[in-house]
């Protein structure tokens, strides 16, 4: 079954990685969406999950509805801080999952428990280059978070406004001053000054000194000349390259593939100086208080081959199990160009954890540049 026939035969909302997105019917392209997030005021059993929005759908877990009657109940985040704030506060789920970026935060903080990797069959599937990530098993082979999906951001751009670009992969697209005042980026600080660092050729993004973050700031002062928009949610950035006002911008292969499916001529870039991904993990929490057979009934279900199915054909994500891959679409795994997930998976400059100290440098420093200081 093809993409548009999946969305068609559930609702028109497309859930992301960050939040529950609405579709681009809401933007006047589509089909009108449902409300941001929901929760399962009635879950079946006595479990509940904190999770990025867009996970709690009954098609990323279909083994545990099967068994349980109903998803598990749900709380969900929508960005890194409110996570780890809302935890320090006191909050206690059962299954956690979390980006790798908040991984060592959340075991330094002894939110999570290793896990007993006898009880998870699916787990045997996941690829080897995700399973065993820095910051989600030990050097004595001590599992505490398994991959669960993963996803790539990279430049968006319009192919029709900027044909030079066809066949150029680069991150200085978005430092063409030819576009000024169409050019879109993320709003996240880590995400801004990334991609500068990568056309800098700084060897380490993630572990960057003052030298290094100063011409990084210099080099994101520079982009905010040409920037229309720094964009917070994924319906915006799709609406602004819909209609042209942006021809470039950073973006999600999920939003790309929305717009393609539109019929918006787009197209998604491998740049030279490195795509960037993101993994996504379950994790077994210290708290909470469903019995540990429902939470690792969740965790086994959540790694099944069929949830990474949905993952695949329906949001346009990689999944962990490298026997989803098997069962999906072949038309959807290589409009994502996942034809070969490993080769995909290794060519990447993955997101990954900063020093906390380094985190809070970029934060002010891309708010200053934002503001013109």
């Amino acid at each position: 079954m093809n993409r548009n026939k999946l969305r068609a035969n559930r609702s028109p909302f497309r859930p992301t990685r960050r939040q529950a997105l609405q579709g681009l019917g809401a933007l006047g392209l589509g089909a009108a969406s449902l409300p941001l997030a929901r929760r399962r005021a009635g879950a079946a059993a006595p479990l509940v999950v904190f999770a990025w929005e867009g996970y709690e759908f009954p098609e990323v877990h279909p083994a545990f509805v099967e068994k349980y009657g109903d998803s598990p109940g749900f709380s969900l985040y929508s960005g890194v801080e409110e996570a780890f704030a809302k935890l320090r506060a006191g909050f206690s789920p059962d299954v956690g999952i979390a980006g790798l970026e908040s991984l060592i935060d959340w075991r330094k903080a002894g939110y999570m428990a290793p896990l007993d990797m006898s009880r998870i069959p699916n787990a045997a599937g996941v690829f080897d280059k995700l399973r065993t990530t820095k910051g989600a098993v030990d050097e004595d082979g001590t599992q505490w978070a398994l991959p669960y999906a993963w996803g790539t951001a990279s430049v968006i751009y319009r192919t029709d406004l900027a044909p030079e670009y066809v066949g150029r992969n680069t991150w200085e697209i978005l430092w063409d001053p030819k576009y000024e005042g169409k050019i879109s980026t993320t709003n996240s600080g880590v995400q801004v000054v990334v991609p500068a660092a990568l056309l800098l050729g700084i060897s380490d993004p993630f572990n960057m000194n003052d030298d290094e973050l100063a011409r990084v700031r210099a080099k994101i002062a520079e982009q905010r000349l040409l920037v229309r928009t720094y964009w917070d949610d994924f319906s915006s950035l799709q609406q602004t390259i819909a209609s042209g006002e942006v021809v470039a911008a950073y973006g999600y292969s999920d939003s790309y593939l929305a717009l393609k499916d539109e019929g918006v001529p787009v197209a998604y870039m491998n740049p030279d100086e490195g795509m960037l991904s993101w993994i996504d993990f379950v994790v077994l929490m210290t708290g909470g208080t469903a019995p540990l057979e429902i939470r690792y009934d969740y965790i086994d279900a959540a790694l099944a081959p069929e949830s990474g199915l949905f993952f695949i054909e329906d949001y346009g994500w990689g999944s962990a199990n490298r026997e989803a891959y098997a069962l999906a679409d072949p038309e959807a795994i290589a409009a994502q160009g996942y034809d070969d997930p490993e080769k995909v998976l290794e060519s990447t400059v993955v997101l990954s954890p900063m020093p906390p100290a380094t985190t809070e440098k970029i934060a002010i420093m891309v708010e200053e540049v934002k503001a013109g200081f």
